[in-house]
């Protein structure tokens, strides 16, 4: 049926619904000649039985009009297909690289009072603080550097900007890399349009503005025109920041990492870098941290040894020069040697030797006290003073005071001072030495006055008896003594040396890559689809 088929429709006179009357029977194959409305212009459209009564949907007045301008419905659907496919081509492709870091995350200060290996009371850094390493410069410049972050330039070029180094000295912005018809001249160019440098691919490109660059011939094709720009890596590795996602559990041991990108291949590999330079960083600070713990045990070990070799020497002054002189007649007790005594002058000897004890450690401490104010807390002093050992809380104090100030000194090698946890450790470290540890000695002190002045009375109340015993004795014991509790700090103290020497040598970081970044393969971002069919169905339409 034809055109004007549909358009008229039957025109048998006979029909009762008067759609032909007035209309004259036309031969088959004839075209009808169109008939004026009385106004020039044509009549409308007949549709004769297509018209449905009550105003419903005929879907055959549609298929007319698409037949009707069915060239037109061609060509919006070519075009619609050449848009759709266009957008197909020019919408981007965004992909997620995903891995994940397992922590060893302890409570700051778990070890107990008797642990003899300081590295173990506590872990490297506390949860939070992982996640700010993983930002920091020192982790983030590296991996710029490596997967040359600091050139954003096309993807098919990829491999030929691979090779581009930074010298010490470069300058930033973008630059314009023309290649000539024979594929071998280039003229490298500002994007205001300066020329910076003209020659031929297979030397050096762009030294004159800090770049390390050597493209071959073949590089890129002949007349080709690319763009790039080149970042300084800090401002480089803060667009990393950004894009990285990161989440760490509740109980803090698995820190999960998330990279967005274009390039599958490329953000596996950035991602793997991170992890991998995190998990060298975190090795490196705690490897500082517990070689400066050995360093301060050592000063303490070699300090004690001098105290202990002092006390040995004056022992042995002391029973060289009493040895020669005459004993006394009314006691059984032979000058510088430590005989059998009976009850009375054993219990005044040894309230003597305490008394005498606790003159000198008093002495000696009010002494380290007094140069708190010059000259801060020397724990060397603290600890060599019996008095000040036999306290429990002391000896805690000292060695939460010896840690801190370890992992102060391992994180300042990394950080500044306006570092977070470097800014607590300094407040903490503080705190124990202007608060903690000053209250304690005056308290001790205190203590030994008391003490000393109740020790002091006994043995005046005993002296009366006891006046004529000699104090050769006395000094003996008390040398005596001396040596024994020197030695045995130092024997503790090389211990303790003995044990973060190890600890040191046979380190592993807090943090390891659980899982590695694969390239993804399936898009988390793709709107190719939404796009194409939007523009091929507003064309169609």
């Amino acid at each position: 049926m034809s055109d004007n088929e549909l358009t008229r429709g039957p025109q048998d006179p006979s029909d009762n619904n008067g759609a032909g009357r007035g209309r004259a029977v036309e031969p088959a194959g004839a075209s009808p000649a169109p008939v004026s409305d009385g106004y020039g212009a044509p009549p409308a459209p007949y549709y004769g039985e297509f018209e449905e009564e009550g105003g419903g949907i005929d879907l055959r007045r549609y298929l007319y009009s698409v037949l009707r301008y069915k060239w037109w419905v061609v060509a919006a659907g070519i075009i619609g297909v050449v848009g759709a496919g266009a957008a197909w081509q020019l919408t981007p492709v965004g992909y997620t690289a995903s891995g994940s870091l397992w922590l060893e995350v302890q409570p700051r200060g778990g070890g107990g009072t008797g642990d003899v290996t300081p590295i173990r009371a506590s872990g490297l850094l506390e949860a939070g603080a992982w996640i700010e390493l993983l930002r920091s410069n020192s982790v983030l410049d590296s991996v710029v550097v490596q997967e040359k972050l600091y050139v954003n330039a096309p993807l098919e070029h990829r491999d030929a900007f691979e090779t581009l180094g930074l010298a010490d000295q470069f300058r930033p912005g973008r630059y314009v890399l023309e290649v000539g018809p024979d594929g071998r001249a280039f003229t490298l160019s500002t994007s205001d349009g300066v020329v910076v440098q003209r020659g031929e691919l297979g030397e050096a490109v762009g030294g004159d503005v800090g770049l390390v660059w050597q493209p071959q011939v073949g590089s890129f094709p002949p007349e080709s025109e690319i763009e790039f720009t080149i970042m300084h890596p800090r401002d480089a590795g803060r667009q990393l920041s950004g894009r990285l996602v990161t989440g760490i559990d509740q109980g803090g041991n698995f820190l999960s990492l998330s990279l967005p990108g274009r390039d599958p291949e490329k953000i596996a590999s950035v991602l793997n870098s991170l992890m991998e330079r995190h998990v060298e960083v975190a090795a490196e600070l705690k490897s500082g941290r517990l070689q400066e713990t050995v360093a301060i045990l050592e000063e303490q070990l070699v300090y004690t040894e001098n105290e202990l070799a002092q006390a040995e020497q004056d022992l042995e002054e002391y029973r060289v020069t009493t040895i020669t002189l005459p004993s006394d007649q009314a006691t059984p007790i032979s000058p510088g040697l430590e005989q059998t005594r009976d009850p009375v002058f054993t219990n005044y000897f040894d309230m003597q030797v305490e008394l005498e004890t606790i003159r000198r450690d008093r002495e000696r401490l009010a002494d380290v006290v007094a140069s708190f104010d010059t000259e801060g807390v020397r724990i060397e002093a603290l600890e060599t003073i019996p008095s000040v050992g036999q306290s429990s809380e002391m000896s805690v104090v000292l060695q939460e005071l010896v840690q801190a100030r370890s992992e102060l000194r391992a994180l300042r090698e990394r950080y500044s001072d306006d570092f977070a946890p470097v800014q607590d450790l300094r407040e903490r470290i503080r705190t124990l030495e202007t608060q903690t540890v000053p209250q304690l000695a005056r308290g001790i002190l205190q203590e030994m006055n008391a003490r000393e002045n109740q020790i002091d009375n006994l043995v005046a109340s005993a002296g009366a008896e006891l006046s004529e015993i000699p104090p050769r004795t006395i000094e003996e014991g008390r040398r005596r003594r001396r040596v024994q509790i020197t030695e045995t700090l130092y024997n503790e103290l090389r211990s303790r040396v003995e044990t973060a020497r190890l600890a040191a040598a046979s380190s592993i970081p807090d943090v390891r890559i659980l899982d590695r970044a694969t390239p993804p393969q399936i898009p988390s971002d793709d709107q190719r689809i939404q796009f194409a069919g939007l523009i091929f169905l507003a064309c169609l339409g």
